[in-house]
């Protein structure tokens, strides 16, 4: 540690199934003997009310079979005390963080650049790293645009977790990398390294790639994330959703889509689980034939369920506008157009006008849709 013995003090701002994981995990270590770590999880009431229900308790869990071993060497279950761990609604406790990961939806960036450039004013913090560890691409610079004298750093979050808010339990349920910036701010490297050498300590897959590639990586990511609304509108688990042809081949056909506009744009997407341009083909296989393939491109469990599908059952907005929105986006500004994404955003965004209408009464929303349904809707 450092010489002074000095905690690494973590913020998490917008507390929900990513951002309570990984700040739970790190301060999981604090249990250990040579780490000195404090965690501030700062999320909406939802998540007090659900840890204040199991009892202040917070209980994380991995598919990942090394990491679980990690887990379970220290308990699966961390209490929510202070200074170690702490959960509240008040940013404010934000200002003296020495890392502070920005997980709000996508929607929420500006409202989130807004409070931290207020907590971090107020304290005249300006050696705090912020990360990024957010869906869809620009997040950082619009934090950045909030906290011009800081350090904010890109991130991808390439894995999915699970909140059951019945006993504030959060589960990985697939397995996958954080990758991120690199910390080239001298005033603050030695607090990015320890950063990154606890979090590899929890079992979490850490990278650290130069800020060319993280764009080029998060365009990856974003392919990826057009499987979402796929997912949320088979209303089932991710591989029940992969196990059936025709909602692969929907998720084939945004996924080829937007191939062409990054042409059109220049952008050359990272490999994430398998190379980019290949991904169509793989996915227009026979199932029996995909699902072999799948297994060793992407560990899932069986339970898994995508962020967008978590939104759509627990009635919040969802991140549509940054995923297949952002490919429309992209499109509009290099002169071509992206038809099948744009319908997607539309469809997603009717859904969501009719929960907001008729609340969680799915017969009434005429949810979930069959591949069949959502093929005509999207002209395929």
């Amino acid at each position: 540690m450092r010489e002074n013995n000095k905690k690494l003090r973590i913020g998490v701002l917008g507390a929900g199934a990513i951002g309570a994981y990984v700040g739970t995990c790190l301060s999981h270590l604090s249990h250990s003997r040579d780490t000195d770590v404090e965690v501030v999880l700062v999320g909406r009431e939802s998540l007090k009310k659900s840890v204040s229900g199991a009892g202040n308790k917070i209980r994380i869990k991995s598919m990942l079979a090394a990491q679980q071993r990690l887990i379970n060497n220290r308990g699966n279950i961390v209490n929510v005390q202070a200074p170690a761990l702490t959960v509240t609604s008040d940013a404010s406790l934000l200002a003296d963080m020495d890392i502070i990961i920005v997980s709000v939806k996508a929607t929420a960036t500006e409202e989130a650049g807004t409070v931290l450039q207020q907590v971090l004013g107020r304290s005249n913090n300006k050696d705090c790293i912020v990360l990024s560890f957010q869906n869809g691409v620009g997040n950082r610079e619009i934090l950045g645009d909030f906290l011009p004298s800081h350090n904010v750093l890109a991130s991808m979050v390439e894995f999915n977790v699970m909140w059951d808010r019945d006993d504030a339990s959060f589960h990985q349920t697939t397995g996958g990398f954080i990758t991120m910036e690199t910390n080239n701010h001298v005033a603050n490297e030695d607090n990015f390294k320890l950063f990154c050498k606890l979090l590899k300590a929890t079992g979490i897959q850490t990278n650290v790639v130069t800020s060319k590639s993280i764009q080029e990586i998060l365009y990856g990511k974003l392919l990826i994330n057009l499987f979402n609304p796929v997912n949320a509108l088979s209303g089932v688990s991710v591989p029940d959703t992969l196990a059936v042809y025709k909602w692969r081949a929907i998720y084939a056909a945004c996924w080829q889509e937007a191939l062409q506009v990054y042409e059109a744009a220049g952008i050359n997407p990272a490999k994430i689980k398998a190379n980019p341009k290949l991904m169509p083909t793989l996915l227009r296989l026979p199932s029996w034939l995909f699902l072999c393939i799948q297994f060793f491109i992407a560990k899932t469990d069986k339970e898994a369920k995508s962020s967008m599908l978590q939104d759509f059952l627990n009635g919040n907005k969802t991140e549509i506008d940054f995923i297949n929105g952002q490919v429309v986006k992209l499109a509009e500004q290099n002169g071509t157009d992206a038809p099948i994404n744009k319908k997607m955003v539309s469809l997603i965004h009717s859904i969501e006008a009719e929960h907001d209408k008729n609340g969680n009464d799915n017969e009434k929303m005429g949810y979930p849709l069959t591949p069949i349904e959502v093929e005509k809707y999207l002209g395929l």
